[in-house]
C-alpha cells in the first residue's frame, strides 16, 4: 500500500446505514453482493494496553513471507505516549507479539498517529513502515515527530526516525511513491496545522532510507498553510504519462480539492478544474482517497471519502469519481453510489476488498460513532451493492492470510481493548460423489444418483 496502506477503523450493514433513500447514510442498491464466509472468531493476542488503538497495517515485517501486523495506539488530547506493537503471524492462524525482540535497539513511540503507510523505502526488498503523527490535538497544536520503521538483517526492525528531517508538524495524511524516477520510494507528508507552521512537504529517498526536503516541488499555494489546507493525498498516475501525480483532498477552509500533475522529476502543477466540487459543498472535509479501475478503460478512477466541518466530523459521502482520460474527472457518484444529504459516522478510512477476486469492492472504516461500517461490491451494471460481512462493532479491520492456505481470513482489533480477533475463511464442503444411476433407478433426495 508507490506505498500501500493498511489501517487504521463490521456486524451487518446496519439497516439505518444501508436505507434507500435514508437522510442520515449513503444508500445501496440491489441485493447485497457475495464475498467469502468466515467461521467464528477467536482471540489471538493483544495490542499493548493503553489508550485506544488507531491504526492497523499488514505487511511481513520480518521476512518469513507470511503477512504480519503493526498496530499504534493513542489516547485522545492528551500528550501520552505509546509504544508500537508488532504481531507476528504464526502461519496456524495465531499472532505473537514480539515488540520487543523485533526491535534493534528502542521500540519506537507514537503520540497520535494519523495515519500509517507501508512501502519498501531501504532497498532491500522487505517493507518498512512510515507513521504520520500530529500529536496532542489541542491547542496550540504542537505537532510531533513523525516515524519511520525500516527493516534491519536477520529479520529484525529499526526505528529509523532519525533519518527524517528533524520537525515538529502536525502531520495529517501521508503518501509513498517514487516522484522523481530514481527507482527510491518518496514521501509527501500533509501537515495542516501547528504552533510550528511546518507546511506539507515531499521527502526525497536517497535510496536507502534518508529523506531530505525536496525544497520548491509543490505549487505555493498547496503549502501556504494561510490559503489551502489539505487533509488527504493519494500519489497515482492519473493522465497515463507514467509519472506519479498527486490528488489532494481539501480541508473545510479550502473550496477544492486538487489534482497537481508531475513533470517526471518531482516538480508539481495544478491542473485547473481536474475535480467536480466537494460533497457537502466548500464546507466538506475530504478525509481519505482510494484508487480503483471502476469502468475498465485503464484509467485510474477514484473514490473520495468526505465529512462536514459544520457540524464538525458529522457526515459521511463516498465521491464516485471517473477519469475522463486526461487527469480529469467526472462525477458519478449519484448512478453508482447514490447518496442523500445525512449526518451518519464520518469516514476515517477507504480500504479496497481487493483480495477476494470477486469483483471491485471496498469498505469504510468509521469513526466517533457505534455505526456498523459498510461493505460495497460493484455490481455488473457499474454500481455499488451493499456487501453482507459481520463483524463487531468499534474494531479495526484486515483482510489477510492468516493460516498460510492462501485465502483471506478476517483479523479485527477492538479499539478500546486492544484484542485481536480472527476469523478464518470458511471452506466450501466438497460435493459428494454420485454413483451411476442403476438401470431403470431414478435418482431421489434420499438416494441421489447419477444418469
Amino acid at each position: 500500500m508507490a506505498g500501500t496502506r493498511l489501517a487504521r477503523p463490521i456486524v451487518a450493514l446496519a439497516a439505518a446505514a444501508l436505507v434507500v433513500g435514508s437522510a442520515d447514510a449513503p444508500s445501496s442498491v440491489g441485493t447485497k453482493a457475495a464475498l467469502p464466509r468466515f467461521g467464528p472468531e477467536r482471540v489471538v493476542a493483544q495490542v499493548s494496553r493503553g489508550g485506544f488503538v488507531t491504526q492497523l497495517g499488514v505487511a511481513d515485517l520480518n521476512g518469513d513471507g507470511r503477512p504480519d501486523l503493526i498496530a499504534t495506539s493513542s489516547e485522545f488530547q492528551t500528550p501520552r505516549t505509546f509504544p508500537v506493537t508488532v504481531l507476528i503471524n504464526n502461519g496456524r492462524g495465531r499472532f505473537v507479539d514480539e515488540t520487543q525482540s523485533i526491535f534493534s535497539g528502542e521500540v519506537p513511540v507514537v503520540q497520535n498517529a494519523r495515519e500509517l503507510v507501508v512501502a519498501k523505502f531501504n532497498g532491500d526488498r522487505r517493507p518498512d513502515v512510515f507513521i504520520a503523527d500530529h500529536g496532542d490535538d489541542r491547542a496550540p497544536f504542537s505537532g510531533f515527530k513523525n516515524t519511520l520503521i525500516l527493516s534491519a538483517p536477520g529479520g529484525k526492525l529499526v526505528d529509523a526516525s532519525g533519518n527524517l528531517p528533524p520537525a515538529s508538524d502536525f502531520s495529517h495524511s501521508a503518501a509513498a511513491g517514487d516522484v522523481n524516477g530514481d527507482g527510491s520510494v518518496d514521501l509527501y507528508v500533509g501537515n495542516i496545522y501547528g504552533d510550528n507552521r511546518v507546511p506539507p512537504r515531499i521527502l526525497l529517498n536517497d535510496g536507502s532510507g534518508h529523506f531530505r526536503v525536496g525544497d520548491g516541488l509543490l505549487p505555493s499555494a498547496q503549502t501556504d498553510l494561510d490559503q489551502n489546507k489539505y487533509t488527504s493525498c493519494l500519489f497515482v498516475d492519473v493522465n497515463a504519462d507514467g509519472k506519479l501525480d498527486l490528488v489532494l483532498g481539501g480541508e473545510d477552509i479550502t473550496p477544492s480539492s486538487v489534482v497537481l500533475l508531475n513533470d517526471g522529476t518531482g516538480h508539481f502543477h495544478v491542473l485547473p478544474n481536474a475535480l467536480p466540487p466537494k460533497p457537502f459543498g466548500p464546507n466538506g472535509i475530504t478525509l481519505d482517497i482510494l484508487s480503483l479501475e471502476l469502468n475498465g478503460d485503464g484509467h485510474p478512477d477514484l473514490l473520495m471519502a468526505s465529512t462536514k466541518g459544520d457540524p464538525f466530523y458529522v457526515g459521511r459521502w463516498i465521491q464516485v469519481l471517473i477519469n475522463n482520460g486526461n487527469g480529469t474527472f467526472r462525477d458519478e457518484t449519484a448512478m453508482r453510489l447514490p447518496q442523500v444529504d445525512n449526518n451518519a459516522a464520518w469516514p476515517i478510512f477507504l480500504e479496497p476488498l481487493g483480495l477476494f477476486g470477486k469483483g471491485i469492492g471496498f469498505g469504510v472504516h468509521l469513526g466517533g460513532s457505534a455505526e456498523a461500517p459498510p461493505f460495497y461490491v460493484s455490481g455488473d451494471d457499474g454500481r455499488f451493492h451493499s456487501a453482507a460481512l459481520q463483524v463487531p462493532i468499534g474494531r479495526l479491520w484486515a483482510f489477510l492470510d492468516a493460516n498460510h492456505d492462501r485465502r483471506p481470513d478476517l483479523v479485527t482489533v477492538d479499539e478500546s481493548s486492544g484484542t485481536v480477533y480472527v476469523a478464518l475463511q470458511k471452506t466450501k464442503a466438497a460435493k459428494p460423489k454420485l454413483r451411476k444411476c442403476k438401470k431403470g433407478q431414478r435418482s431421489t433426495k434420499r438416494k441421489p444418483c447419477r444418469r
